[in-house]
């Protein structure tokens, strides 16, 4: 069954297939994005660490429970993008045990570019749907969402 195969009938799962399949069009399109800005060699979780780290500084720790992800996972990762010039780790002003995680130059182009490709994606949701149905999605999957991990 693909993403779309339940689009119109009433299966219990239709919802489900569709934020499915409307993430994988979403990452495909920022991942190409990605690419055409010379920034092809990002796993996907890492689309969102750098999202998440371009909020502002977070440690490792912080960004695990934002991305729901374990703490091993997260260091793995954060090192990938620290080798490939995308994070530095700093320590903390306030609290020299904690080791705060910043994008670097290349890290802040890579979440430039995930912001324009998300900005355009919602400006052709815009152009099908219309505002008030693309609000309406949103708030919808808000819902759906919960309370949004900090």
């Amino acid at each position: 069954m693909n993403d779309t195969a339940a689009v119109g009938g009433d299966a219990p799962t239709e919802l489900a297939w569709l934020v499915r399949g409307a993430l994988r069009a979403h990452r495909a399109a920022v991942a190409q994005a990605l690419a055409r800005a010379g920034h092809d060699d990002l796993p996907p979780l890492a689309l969102w660490a750098i999202d998440a780290v371009a909020e502002g500084g977070r440690t490792a720790g912080e960004l695990a429970v934002r991305l729901g992800a374990s703490k091993q996972t997260m260091s793995q990762l954060v090192e990938l993008l620290a080798t490939r010039g995308y994070l530095e780790r700093a320590p903390d002003e306030s609290d020299r045990r904690r080791v705060t995680l910043r994008l670097t130059r290349r890290g802040r182009a890579a979440a430039a570019a995930i912001a324009r490709a998300c900005e355009s994606i919602e400006a052709q949701a815009r152009e099908q749907v219309g505002a008030a149905a693309l609000a309406q999605a949103r708030a919808t999957l808000a819902a759906l969402a919960g309370p949004s991990p900090s």
